[in-house]
Formats: C-alpha cells, sequence, structure tokens
C-alpha cells in the first residue's frame, strides 16, 4: 500500500513537472518577430521621379518550395538622374489580403533589421535615408542616382539580426552579434536597364 501511494505521488509530481516545462515552451514563442509567422512572398521597390516610375516587383504567393517567383521591371531606368526609393515587404493572400511586413517591421524592430542594395550597373548608387533608433541605417527609404546607360543586377537583401553598424556588407552583417550570426529575411536580384 505505501508503495503504491509513492508511486502515485511521484506520477502526480511528474505531471505537474511536465506541465511547467510545456508552459515555459509557448513563452519562448512569444519573443519570436512577428513577421517569422508570415512569409515575406512579395517584394516591391519603388523608384520616383516625378511622372518617371520604375517599379520592381518580386512575387511568390505560394513560397518555397512551390512554383518559382515572379520578376517584373515596369521599365527601364533614365541616365543621369535622381529618384526617390521606397521598399515594400508584403505578404499577400491569394484571396487579395495584404498584410504590410515592412511597416511592421519599420515601426517595430528596425533595430534588428538593415536593407542592402548591391548593384554591378557602372553610375548606379543607392543611398539609405532612413535610420534605427539608434541612427544606423535601415533602408526602406533610398536615394537612387544613375549614370550613363548600362543594364546589370540590382541585389536587395533583408538582414535580420545582423551587426549594427557595419561595413555596408551583407557579408559584415551575418556576422551578426554576440547572441549569434544574423540570416537573410529575403534577398532577391533584378536585372534593370539605365538609357
Amino acid at each position: 500500500m505505501k508503495s503504491t501511494l509513492k508511486l502515485l505521488a511521484i506520477l502526480f509530481i511528474s505531471s505537474l513537472a511536465f506541465v511547467g516545462c510545456s508552459s515555459d515552451d509557448d513563452d519562448d514563442h512569444d519573443g519570436d518577430h512577428d513577421h517569422d509567422h508570415e512569409e515575406i512572398n512579395t517584394l516591391r521597390y519603388t523608384l520616383t521621379n516625378g511622372n518617371d516610375v520604375v517599379t520592381l516587383t518580386f512575387t511568390d504567393l505560394d513560397g518555397e518550395g512551390g512554383a518559382d517567383g515572379t520578376f517584373e521591371v515596369s521599365g527601364a531606368l533614365s541616365a543621369n538622374t535622381t529618384y526617390t526609393g521606397v521598399l515594400e515587404l508584403l505578404h499577400e493572400e491569394e484571396d487579395g489580403e495584404i498584410d504590410n511586413i515592412g511597416a511592421e517591421i519599420a515601426a517595430e524592430e528596425a533595430d534588428e533589421h538593415e536593407v542592402f542594395y548591391i548593384t554591378n550597373i557602372t553610375g548606379l548608387n543607392v543611398t539609405t535615408t532612413d535610420v534605427d533608433e539608434d541612427s544606423n541605417p535601415l533602408g526602406f527609404n533610398t536615394t537612387v542616382t544613375t549614370g550613363a546607360a548600362g543594364t546589370g543586377l540590382l541585389t536587395v537583401t533583408v538582414v535580420l539580426e545582423g551587426k549594427k553598424p557595419n561595413e555596408g556588407t551583407v557579408d559584415d552583417a551575418l556576422i551578426g552579434t554576440d547572441e549569434g550570426p544574423g540570416s537573410i529575411d529575403i534577398t532577391v536580384t533584378f536585372s534593370v536597364q539605365v538609357q
């Protein structure tokens, strides 16, 4: 009888410990970034100079593992011109519902993100004009200047929890912090023409 009572007591205490651990696991997930639960499936970079508007869009509504995403560049950039650039990161549902993940990042997680623009087009320069709360570059707002006519690639990369400040490169940002390396939320390469 005593051994049965001991066994029941042990089982009861074990079940309490198990319940306590499972609630701790739930608390760990509360610290995750909100946008991690909704994948960025549309990246739109709009460059504007008056009536001259060029939009670079990547869309992959079914996400990784499905059909390949689509790339669309609405036209060529004008040579020797300055554009204002605005980057949008969206999660679009097939029913038309849109979640603006980029706006959430800029408002709540700017210090944990940075957008990088890398190009091999001679004379094309992208300068970040927005900063996070620590005055480090963010990258949702930019100024883009073009030089002579040419064709090449423009890669947009969003780094999460990267090193800040950094040398202005994705590789240096990905070194991360004492808490661990950075990671890439999304990276997209567009073919761009300047004429």
